[in-house]
């Protein structure tokens, strides 16, 4: 079987003697033996190599260095990944269950028991969650996943604020009901319109803008 990486738009295939990379057309063993089953599987949540072979051990390996952490799980089979908790699904081909897998640990941490082996495994984005079929009983089971989580607040240590600091950030700020506006250039004009005088009205013209940084509030 040839299996394709889409970060390094990598091509990884099995010989007898092991797994390999070809990248840019030059090939490179990788520390993972050969084994009857292999699936492999991108991991897009943790930019990992997923794999389970018939040793029964799960490995992960790195895309940045091709390095791999191994835990052996006593089991095997085709794998899928559930984006809706994080989670590696593995048909067992050894036991009539499916089993959830922690890809940053490599712990079983679900075992699903079912009447009968299931073989390929898809999630189902919709429904979040994952189907597989039951040959044997012409069946398709759905596993459903319910996230339980619980907010907690945590205070963070804060510094005070050094000097030169304006705003929200300063030690004498106060709350205000209307925009507060807190500048050291001010545009200045000459006070007109004021208990009935000729009204007054001004018009700007730009004479140069060589300059990026400048912007203007328009607060009429």
């Amino acid at each position: 079987d040839i299996y394709y990486e889409p970060v390094n738009e990598s091509i990884y295939v099995y010989s007898t003697s092991g797994l390999w990379r070809i990248s840019g057309g030059i090939p490179q063993s990788i520390s993972i033996p050969y084994n009857v089953f292999n699936d492999i599987l991108f991991n897009n949540l943790t930019g990992n190599l997923e794999i389970s072979d018939s040793s029964s051990d799960y490995n992960r390996l790195s895309l940045s260095d091709n390095t791999t952490q191994v835990n052996n799980i006593a089991n095997y089979g085709y794998m899928a990944l559930n984006q809706f908790d994080g989670h590696i699904y593995l048909s067992s081909l050894l036991t009539d269950s499916i089993i959830v897998i922690n890809p940053t640990t490599g712990t079983v941490v679900y075992t699903e028991t079912l009447g009968a082996g299931s073989t390929k495994l898809v999630y189902n984005p919709r429904r979040k969650s994952i189907f597989s079929i039951v040959p044997s009983s012409n069946e398709i089971v759905e596993l459903k996943v319910e996230l339980n989580n619980t907010i907690s607040s945590e205070k963070i240590k804060s510094e005070k604020v050094g000097d030169n600091l304006y705003g929200t950030l300063s030690d004498g700020y106060e709350q205000k009901d209307e925009l507060w506006l807190k500048t050291r250039d001010y545009v200045r004009k000459p006070r007109e319109s004021f208990s009935g005088d000729i009204p007054t009205q001004y018009y700007w013209k730009w004479f140069s803008d060589n300059v990026s940084e400048f912007f203007m509030y328009d607060f009429s």
